[in-house]
């Protein structure tokens, strides 16, 4: 245990010399704030109680300002969460596609491998360093916009939903890109393939709008948890879809990883 915990931070450590040199990180960082509280502050722009002075009544404003808190704080995270599963669709498959296919192709890939490192390793920690990069703060960034715009009572079930729901969007999104760049061996063959089936998959949910829930959320996730808590609102039956939805994502995610692992441990670097 405690060799694989060295192993791993050494090609966290090699993995941020050679491809997450400043002023990456900083960059990422402060682009992805932004827009993050640019996508919470969206669906507060132009909504407004209509208070009519002959018919003033505080009490009920005011109770209905309160049952509306939640819903708005749930609508804002939500679009945050869809719209970075769009941005990610496209970002992620590049980042892997540097990281993994480029390395092949010009042979960084072997003299990485030529350190004490370990293969499962090194994969790990490309994954979750594309991932620190884009999906952790716009998780967090995200949250804060909605706090800050959104003060008051929150519908904390369908916040941790949404939460869910990006996440388990990216983990489809890098799964893709790192079997497509492990396969290809070349740049431009795991950039277009990655980015197709990735982007391609988050789209379908766009493109045929009258698709059942379940499939809804496997192909993209985010898009399933906003259709869900949004505009159907939660029942039973479309939270089991959701459900489903989710559980077929994650089957794929990991299948799509077992295999990057194969083929990985296989390959001739």
């Amino acid at each position: 245990m405690h060799e694989n915990w060295v192993r791993f931070k050494a090609a966290v450590s090699f993995e941020l010399d050679s491809d997450y040199a400043f002023p990456l990180f900083e960059r990422a960082f402060a682009l992805i704030t932004l827009l993050s509280f640019y996508f919470a502050l969206l669906p507060n722009l132009g909504w407004d109680l209509v208070v009519v002075p002959s018919q003033w009544n505080g009490t009920y404003f005011v109770d209905a300002y309160t049952e509306v808190i939640p819903l708005m704080a749930t609508i804002s995270l939500g679009g945050c969460m869809f719209q970075f599963s769009q941005i990610f669709a496209v970002a992620m498959p590049i980042l892997i596609s540097l990281s993994v296919a480029r390395e092949l192709e010009s042979g960084m890939m072997r003299t990485k491998l030529s350190y004490p490192i370990g293969r499962n390793s090194l994969l790990l920690t490309k994954c979750l360093l594309v991932a620190s990069i884009t999906v952790i703060p716009a998780s967090l960034m995200s949250l804060g916009g909605v706090l800050l715009f959104e003060p008051g009572p929150k519908d904390i079930g369908a916040l941790v939903i949404h939460f869910v729901s990006l996440w388990l969007s990216s983990a489809m999104v890098i799964s893709i890109a790192l079997l497509a760049s492990l396969v290809s061996k070349g740049l431009p063959g795991a950039l277009f393939s990655g980015l197709a089936v990735s982007f391609g998959l988050t789209q379908l949910p766009l493109l045929v709008p009258g698709w059942p829930l379940w499939i809804d959320s496997f192909c993209n996730p985010a898009h399933g948890a906003v259709r869900l808590l949004d505009w159907i609102r939660t029942s039973q039956e479309s939270m089991l879809e959701l459900a489903a939805g989710f559980g077929l994502a994650i089957a794929l995610v990991t299948v799509l990883l077992v295999l990057s692992i194969s083929v990985f441990r296989k390959m001739e670097v």
